[in-house]
């Protein structure tokens, strides 16, 4: 669907959106009903259909308001210059920060996007690839300049990592135990641990 262009027109467009992840979020894209996002939103179901053309449009474009905050992310973490030690503790601190600040719509994208067509889904799950492809590159150079140990597959090490990230989604809570630097010290020595060079070999 094209973007809105009036400030008016925009902020109707978010105010669905933003229903829709919340319902989404908390119920579930099968269950819930595009009369519930409406009222939540303020709208007739009429205006939600006029900006999203139907359920799994606005899925979609749930999926992609969280692909392009990621995205903006990923590009700016891969002109990042520094020791792969450095790079790698700026990319974990960063995605952890995405996370928190994103927490429903990552919840949303990485649970209900299984929903979406074939094209939808190829297109909303290439910022994994960027991802990996960003994470894998930093791994490569800790690799080579022997900060990190060669015996490691750097694909699966990046996925590994990612998946560790992407974890925190489900239990991360603004108000709970630990600030986010805690995290992403905790997460940073995990991380660091396992890529380290193994002394004794």
């Amino acid at each position: 669907m094209p973007a809105p262009t009036s400030e008016s027109a925009r902020r109707r467009h978010q105010d669905i959106l933003a229903a829709a992840t919340d319902l989404f979020g908390r119920k579930g894209w099968p269950v819930t009903t595009t009369d519930e996002v409406a009222a939540q939103a303020g709208v007739t179901k009429r205006t939600l259909y006029k900006y999203f053309g139907s359920k799994q449009a606005l899925l979609y474009e749930v999926g992609k308001s969280i692909t392009d905050i990621s995205r903006a992310r990923a590009q700016t973490l891969a002109t990042l210059e520094g020791s792969p030690g450095d790079r790698m503790r700026t990319v974990i601190v960063s995605y952890i920060d995405l996370v928190s600040a994103w927490q429903v719509r990552y919840a949303v994208f990485l649970e209900e996007m299984k929903h979406l067509d074939d094209a939808q889904l190829a297109h909303v799950r290439e910022i994994g690839t960027e991802w990996v492809a960003l994470v894998r590159g930093i791994i490569e150079d800790g690799q080579r300049s022997g900060d990190f140990d060669r015996g490691h597959d750097a694909t699966v090490a990046a996925f590994t990592i990612l998946e560790l990230l992407n974890g925190m989604t489900y239990w991360v809570r603004g108000d709970g135990a630990w600030s986010q630097a805690q995290l992403a010290d905790h997460t940073t020595r995990l991380v660091f641990a396992g890529l380290a060079v193994d002394q004794a070999a």
